[in-house]
């Protein structure tokens, strides 16, 4: 690749950057969607899934209408039954997938992801959750871009939604940091993905 100069490089036209939901699920994109245990993030992905499956708009912002695909790595079906039938008229392109532990860096994990891709066609993807979808140290550095670069040729065009939790609490009161670099693993995580989005709870504290 020859570098070129700075007027040629802004005279390319790459069309309107795309958005499944704007601004935060980028078209191609990998997002890091975290936060504590019970602050929300099923429910929370569970809708993105259907404001993309329908077409509404998730909490004002506007989507692409196109197919969701859930791989939930984390929860048993049958657990998960119940909760899932609080959706309000489930759509019919949000697709479920329970898979249980998967390794991405497996080629039949791999090969499993790329059949599902091929039977959905989905324009969202979201991963419940990140430290089942892969084995070895979440403080390894070179993983997340492995694995980003993985799920991306896997599921591309569609953007990609992975699911990660906070690190646990100390318990120490004088502990201090940024509360948006809190997840569990290295920050690599979080600088290799295209949107990082931290939840919190409002007014308080989320029990650890």
């Amino acid at each position: 690749m020859t570098p070129i100069s700075l007027p040629e490089f802004l005279a390319r036209e790459y069309g309107e950057l795309r958005f499944a939901i704007k601004p935060y699920v980028p078209i191609e994109g990998v997002v890091l969607l975290y936060g504590k245990t019970r602050i929300g993030k099923s429910p929370l992905t569970w809708e993105m899934a259907r404001c993309v499956a329908t077409g509404e708009p998730f909490f004002g912002h506007p989507v692409i209408q196109g197919r969701a695909l859930y791989i939930d790595l984390d929860t048993p079906d049958k657990l998960v039954h119940a909760r899932m039938k609080l959706i309000e008229q489930p759509p019919p392109n949000f697709f479920v997938e329970f898979s249980g532990v998967r390794n991405i860096m497996h080629t039949v994990t791999q090969e499993q992801f790329k059949k599902f891709k091929a039977e959905v066609e989905p324009t969202l993807v979201i991963i419940n959750t990140l430290r089942k979808l892969y084995t070895g140290d979440e403080k390894d550095a070179s993983l997340p871009s492995r694995i980003y670069a993985i799920l991306h040729s896997i599921f591309a065009p569609a953007g990609v939604v992975v699911v990660h939790h906070d690190k646990k609490s100390s318990g120490d009161p004088k502990t201090t940091g940024d509360p948006d670099e809190a997840f569990s693993g290295h920050m690599a995580w979080l600088n290799d993905c295209q949107v990082g989005i931290h939840l919190v709870k409002a007014g308080g504290k989320v029990p650890g």
